[in-house]
């Protein structure tokens, strides 16, 4: 396909990947003036296109489903149809599918380990459970029904995202479901029937055994070939698949839908236990970094073709594209998803925005009311934000005799400066965004400068990991060589090229195996006095805080001692936007878990004359919480309170105070920890990566917005 093709209102820019849906496509989106956004456009197969019933179900449940919003789905925004072709737009994820990750690794004969396979399981078992949590358009329960690895995507940065919901119920009852897909279908929707929830159980079941085995589902009794599977490490030795994890595929992959897992969070929860029993490091980190090393070019190649996109001139097409009638023959199923009552009708050609209220849901299974405005605290990802270690091979999978994989080092060092930039990603959180220059601590500069010169030093021994790695599999070559020879000078005979090649080939992969394994402890150690360092970081900057006292801070940066509390602004949100939807079966806390506790306001410091003149107050400046003319910050969303893994598992429960800094915007720019929770146990993280996701009304003063502190209370209670 040439590129910049023009699709309608869009330009198809490089085709992405096919499934059995049809082409997926990476695009611009075009607005009145240029670039919208880059979308990922799904155009289905002619098959499906033309079939009399498969595209009107097939687009009518996506824009049913366009309504449900979830971090592990992802987000249809507009379907559409171009002359002869029908499409569907759905957010723009870089990463890869698990069918494109499991063909890599195959190829590249690159270790998967288990932990990935559980952990892309366990999400993908989360974003079931919300789904199943909704009825459809005709109040059944709603369920996947096509879950296949092609409907699963991770991206390069470790989030793992489901597409393809509604797929099912367009195309049940045809011949239209790709042979590549039907290998994952459970055996009673293989023999004609609707299926329900416990199929998706089923689905996932067979995806995960192919994960851990290497060996794809077919009509054979999956059950009667755990007997036998067996698990293949990184030296190309087989392992026997532990009770566990057999246990977990023979409930979800038996026959009879009654012997599966009634429900898909008790399928989750048994896939939580391994994966959080102390034996793997399921982290978002870890995760991105098996990713970086994977596709480490095709992530370069990519991220420069993506900048492109943006930067270029797209006017040619908006000239060619002024909205035509709509086509003929086009049904009512190509209307805007979202239509506002006074906007016109766009072009069916048009991508359309979903609306973001979500259906009504079905009864919870378990948690609490979907409505409570209290936190949710969820132990299902909170292990994306454990501690920080580099990516083991652990038990790994499907391992072919061909070269080993390529180069760890750059892609550890992007997983590396991603953990520093996003913050959270990695577990334990440096603190580099600042306010306002005028009120920046000393020790933030410090902290900065201290992160820095900890990349350098990551970069630099990378560096000399891959240079020990070239030099021990150079002479592991030489050795082999010379070892040939003698054995040839000793039988009399010529050297054979094919056992050179053979030798020296054996002799790298063994010296690569054990380089690999020692890059391993090597990154577990670098990692870890990563932690150590950053924690040392923030406890130095609080010792350094609490040295200075709030009068001498007053005098350095030339505004009145603050009080270490505000008087609560968090805890008078109004009625608006609840929290974010979270899925069955996470643990509810407390409505009053993390309301901001009304602490009575410091005296402030009398030693200072007041000013005999009131200055202009300029937007984006700090304002102390005690002041007089301050009006606090209203809170007007509260996010989801992730409970960490470790502590749900040990059911230990804690209490952090935190001080936000909320900008003018209302978004939180710094988060500092006032108390931290007496047990270690990734409480103080958590609070602060929910403290930094609060949304306030700004704060003003004379009417103008600034910046002031607020201090919000977290508590992580298990539920009784």
């Amino acid at each position: 396909m040439a590129r910049r093709q023009r699709f309608g209102r869009l330009v198809l820019l490089d085709e992405t990947e096919a499934s059995g849906l049809g082409q997926e496509y990476r695009a611009a989106r075009l607005g009145p003036s240029g670039l919208d956004r880059i979308v990922t456009v799904l155009k289905l197969n002619p098959e499906i296109s033309a079939h009399p019933d498969a595209h009107p179900r097939l687009l009518e449940q996506a824009r049913f489903v366009s309504h449900l919003q979830s971090a592990n789905l992802l987000r249809v925004l507009g379907i559409g149809k171009v002359e002869e072709s029908y499409y569907l737009s759905y957010e723009h994820l870089e990463g890869r599918s698990v069918r494109a990750i499991l063909d890599r690794c195959r190829q590249d004969g690159f270790p998967f380990a288990v932990e990935h396979a559980l952990q892309v399981a366990s999400r993908t078992a989360a974003a079931l459970e919300y789904i199943h949590g909704h009825k459809d358009a005709s109040g059944k329960g709603l369920f996947h029904g096509l879950l296949s690895p092609s409907m699963i995507l991770i991206s390069y940065e470790g989030e793992v995202k489901v597409k393809g919901l509604g797929s099912w119920a367009g195309l049940c009852g045809t011949s239209l479901v790709a042979s590549a897909d039907r290998r994952y279908l459970a055996p009673e929707q293989a023999a004609g029937g609707p299926g329900d929830a416990r199929s998706d159980a089923f689905a996932l079941g067979a995806i995960l055994f192919e994960a851990l085995t290497g060996q794809a589902p077919d009509a054979s009794d999956l059950v009667g070939r755990l007997r036998s599977v067996r698990l293949a490490t990184p030296t190309g030795g087989d392992e026997v698949l532990p009770r566990p994890l057999a246990e977990i595929l023979r409930r979800s992959v038996a026959s009879d839908p009654a012997g599966r897992y009634p429900e898909i969070h008790e399928m989750r929860r048994a896939i939580d236990t391994v994966l959080f029993s102390g034996d793997f490091a399921p982290t978002t980190f870890n995760l991105a970094f098996f990713m970086h090393t994977l596709f480490r070019e095709d992530i370069e190649r990519g991220a420069r073709q993506l900048e492109e996109d943006r930067q270029a001139d797209y006017q040619e097409f908006l000239a060619e594209t002024a909205p035509p009638p709509a086509p003929t023959g086009v049904p009512d199923l190509t209307v805007p998803i979202a239509v506002q009552p006074t906007a016109p009708l766009p072009a069916a050609t048009e991508p359309l925005e979903p609306p973001s209220a979500p259906p009504a849901r079905a009864p919870r299974r378990s948690g609490g009311d979907a409505s409570s405005p209290g936190i949710r605290a969820s132990a299902r990802d909170g292990g994306a934000r454990t501690a920080t270690r580099a990516a083991a091979a652990g038990l790994t999978l499907h391992r072919a005799p061909s070269r080993l994989g390529r180069s760890r080092g750059v892609a550890l060092l992007a997983g590396v400066l991603g953990a520093l930039a996003s913050g959270g990603a990695a577990g334990y959180l440096v603190y580099l965004r600042s306010p306002a220059a005028s009120s920046t601590p000393v020790t933030t500069i410090s902290a900065q400068a201290a992160a820095l010169a900890r990349v350098r030093e990551l970069e630099a021994r990378i560096a000399d990991l891959e240079r020990e790695k070239a030099e021990a599999e150079a002479r592991a070559a030489e050795q082999a060589r010379q070892t040939v020879e003698v054995q040839a000078v000793a039988r009399g005979r010529p050297v054979d090229p094919t056992d050179l090649q053979r030798a020296q080939e054996e002799a790298r992969r063994r010296a690569r195996v054990e380089q690999l394994r020692r890059q391993d402890e090597e990154l577990r150690r670098l990692a870890e006095e990563k932690q150590a360092q950053e924690r040392r970081l923030v406890e130095e900057k609080r010792a350094e805080e609490e040295r200075l006292g709030p009068e001498q801070r007053a005098v350095e940066t030339g505004k009145p001692a603050p009080s270490p509390f505000d008087t609560g602004p968090g805890t008078n949100a109004p009625p608006g936007p609840a929290a974010s939807p979270v899925e069955p079966g996470s643990i509810l806390a407390p409505a009053s878990a993390t309301t901001a506790t009304p602490v009575p306001p410091a005296t402030a410091p009398t030693s200072e004359a007041p000013p005999t003149t009131v200055p202009a107050v300029v937007p984006g400046s700090l304002v102390a919480p005690e002041d007089p003319d301050l009006t606090p910050p209203v809170l007007v969303f509260q996010p989801r309170l992730d409970f960490p893994s470790i502590a749900f598992l040990r059911r230990a429960e804690g209490t952090v105070l935190v001080r936000a800094l909320v900008d003018e915007t209302g978004r939180v720019s710094e988060v500092r920890v006032v108390r931290p929770s007496v047990q270690r146990l990734g409480f103080d993280e958590e609070a602060v990566a929910h403290a930094r996701k609060r949304r306030y009304r700004p704060a003003t003063k004379n009417s103008v917005p600034v910046k002031t502190w607020v201090t919000i209370e977290v508590r992580f209670v298990v539920p009784k």
